[in-house]
């Protein structure tokens, strides 16, 4: 039995999680006449199937909420159809009944062009939705747009562009674009997070935290927001009010690992180091991909002697983010207490791929060489650390050390 059938994902997580993954198998379109007019709904029955270990690895790939910020988009999103839906049927039926007055039918007839146009909109959104939760954020930006031309009034294309921006990290862009959202249409909290969002990585955490107040406002049950909420607060210094809304989150949301990891990264910073550890082990067991969750987790375990452990985590970093360089150096001088001289040569050259000038990873990378006798190399390595930092006392001593021994 796999772990979506055991109740690990909600139904909404499923729903949005497996728009990209789905396999269709066959299709039937069944036209219905509408009731007491002379339309008809033509209804598509698809049959589909999908993989849910499929549906499970997305959810790994794709944040907890990322997930939570697209399922509360798609509720929003149905808000908009049945609207549309509904209009259309008034519509019709107002077309019907002015047969006998042509300018009042000319009136309808464009209108139900507009509303046409909007349902096109809502489709190509649709689209544009399913590109960004797979990762194709190209083309999620062009459908947006195309749905934007074609219905101005549209406020959720905006929304998705917000969040397409955040994730390229472009918060101003992403700002105006939620701005816009809530401009057309100010009932939904999606944006007011996303705002609060673009404003806690813009630094401007009083903003973060009345837009994220307002998200909370219009639903209480928004996970995402009371954590941006808590970011904006953690920023300031303010430990007890991040706390407060972090466990809120942690409440309306267990399986979401950022406010989890948030509230580790409070602990941290206060130097309450096994509570720390408390959040970012439970973090960690729901997903593995935060790279500063293991840094962290790793400078924890070795204030704690715990260095096998230190070691796992900084590999972590390094699979995760190879750029990492501080964690490739801390590697090397672990290796190095523990007499893994090649090893610590390895993650030394890793730094210094990462930077050339970094005079700790040639300092340690001269003691992984002297350990090994090779003191060729040891010498090379302490020169070029000197030569960074010539008034460092502990490495003149080390090159001339090494000078001796060749």
């Amino acid at each position: 039995m796999s772990e979506t059938e055991k109740g690990v994902l909600t139904k909404d997580q499923v729903t949005i999680l497996s728009a990209s993954l789905l396999r269709i198998e066959d299709e039937k379109i069944t036209p219905e006449p509408i009731p007491n007019t002379s339309a008809v709904k033509y209804i598509c029955h698809i049959k589909a199937w999908i993989d849910p270990d499929e549906v499970l690895k997305a959810a790994r790939d794709f944040s907890a909420e990322k997930t939570e910020n697209q399922i509360k988009m798609q509720k929003d999103q149905d808000v908009y159809r049945v609207q549309n839906e509904t209009e259309m049927v008034e519509l019709r039926e107002q077309y019907r009944k002015s047969v006998d007055d042509a300018a009042k039918r000319q009136e309808v007839a464009v209108a139900i062009k507009r509303n046409e146009d909007k349902v096109t909109a809502s489709q190509i959104y649709q689209n544009g939705s399913e590109c960004y939760n797979r990762g194709d954020s190209a083309e999620a930006i062009k459908l947006y747009n195309q749905a934007i031309s074609l219905d101005g009034k549209y406020a959720a294309p905006w929304t998705g562009l917000g969040w397409v921006y955040n994730d390229q990290e472009q918060y101003t862009k992403a700002a105006e674009c939620f701005q816009k959202a809530i401009e057309l249409y100010d009932g939904f909290a999606v944006p007011y997070n996303g705002l609060s969002y673009a404003h806690n990585y813009n630094k401007d955490y009083k903003k973060a935290i009345e837009y994220g107040e307002k998200a909370i406002q219009l639903d209480p049950n928004y996970a995402a927001a009371w954590n941006n909420v808590g970011l904006a607060y953690s920023n300031l210094g303010n430990y007890g009010k991040a706390v407060e809304y972090y466990n809120k989150a942690i409440a309306i949301d267990a399986n979401d690992e950022i406010p989890l990891a948030n509230l580790g990264n409070v602990y941290y910073k206060q130097k309450e180091f096994d509570k720390a550890l408390e959040y970012y082990q439970k973090s960690t067991a729901i997903n593995q991909s935060h790279a500063n969750v293991w840094y962290n987790l790793g400078n924890i375990y070795g204030q704690k002697g715990e260095l096998d452990k230190a070691i796992d985590s900084y590999k972590k970093v390094t699979s995760l983010d190879p750029q990492n360089i501080r964690s490739w150096i801390i590697l090397g001088y672990l290796y190095n207490s523990q007499k893994k001289f090649e090893d610590a040569k390895r993650s030394f050259k890793k730094a210094l791929k990462i930077d050339p000038n970094d005079v700790s990873a040639w300092a340690g990378l001269g003691f992984a060489y002297d350990s090994s006798e090779d003191y060729a190399n040891s010498y090379e390595a302490y020169k070029k650390a000197s030569e960074l930092e010539p008034t460092n006392e502990v490495y003149k001593k080390n090159l001339e050390t090494a000078k001796q021994k060749l």
